[in-house]
């Protein structure tokens, strides 16, 4: 019998945007056993593992520190559900204690985004998954069953998301979603570049932006439209239209059931794509091929450099 998979997630108990209990949830389910979570609140740390452990049915270990977690506890992957400012520090930890690692967007925080590189390189050298929560992609199949009649090669792409947070916030959370679904449509390799001739100039206090932005790649142009106004409460509306054909995202509550929902009256069910981006990771873990990971840390890599050029050109507009 194969040794158990033991996971442990930083972040269990972010009250706000918080992604960590469902991704513990589909970790669990995909064969990863969550035996530990840490987090800088202790009394709220121990409230999300007590509720964890309800869940899943089985006890998970409250730590104060991601250190004293991994001093501790024999992990095989770490879930990093943190804001993005713990993201690097979590990243170094885990690279150095030898986890796999699904953290979540942006894989780093703007400011720090000369560590990109080394981190990926670290954890391709030691042959460990690195996967950054952008869900999107696996969404493609429903659009596609509800607009099968679409070209290959697309040449427009629009975004709508809803950010709880104001100001430059809502760009640099919602960013990541907006590039790794341009990388779904099109190729984008390191001979990849973006140009922004429209930034998103974003204020403080605003709660609604616009970016415009062409993705070259391949020798083609993919122009790419993002918009966004922010919902502070789910569900938040999010839809998408490739080449003009949209598609609304439609959540039932409760239960969290997902459809995509077309203007003619259409509608496709899928499932949760984080579900599906979570039981790849736990596929790499249980069979980490150097290839596959090597993959997954190139889409890393140009989708982090494309999300830093779009950032510094709506940093530049604001001016």
């Amino acid at each position: 019998m194969a040794s158990e998979l033991r996971c442990g997630i930083v972040g269990p108990a972010r009250s706000r945007n918080g992604l960590g209990p469902y991704l513990a949830r589909f970790a669990e389910a995909a064969g990863l056993r969550v035996v530990a979570a840490a987090g800088r609140d202790s009394e709220r740390t121990a409230a999300a593992c007590a509720s964890l452990a309800a869940a899943l049915g089985h006890a998970v270990a409250p730590h104060a520190t991601l250190a004293a977690m991994l001093a501790v506890e024999r992990l095989d992957a770490l879930i990093v559900a943190t804001p993005a400012l713990a993201h690097r520090a979590a990243l170094e930890l885990a690279l150095a204690h030898g986890c796999a690692v699904l953290c979540e967007k942006p894989l780093v925080a703007p400011q720090e985004s000369a560590a990109i590189e080394p981190l990926l390189d670290g954890f391709l050298a030691r042959g460990l998954a690195l996967v950054e929560n952008c869900q999107w992609p696996f969404t493609l199949p429903a659009f596609r069953a509800l607009w099968p009649g679409l070209a290959p090669s697309a040449r427009s792409f629009a975004m709508g998301l809803s950010p709880a947070e104001r100001g430059p916030a809502m760009l640099e959370d919602s960013l990541s979603h907006f590039v790794s679904l341009a990388q779904a449509i099109v190729r984008i390799d390191a001979r990849s570049a973006v140009r922004v001739p429209t930034p998103a100039r974003i204020g403080a206090a605003d709660s609604a932006a616009v970016l415009e932005c062409e993705f070259v790649a391949e020798g083609s142009v993919l122009c790419g439209r993002l918009e966004l106004s922010v919902v502070e409460h789910q569900p938040r509306p999010a839809w998408y239209a490739i080449d003009g054909h949209r598609v609304d995202r439609a959540i039932e509550m409760p239960g969290y059931r997902l459809a995509f929902e077309t203007g003619d009256g259409r509608r496709k069910g899928f499932e949760d794509p984080m579900r599906d981006l979570v039981y790849g990771f736990a596929a790499l873990v249980r069979s980490p091929a150097l290839d596959r990971i090597r993959a997954e840390s190139e889409s890393i890599r140009h989708r982090a450099r494309l999300y830093h050029a779009i950032l510094d050109a709506c940093r530049r507009a604001a001016r």
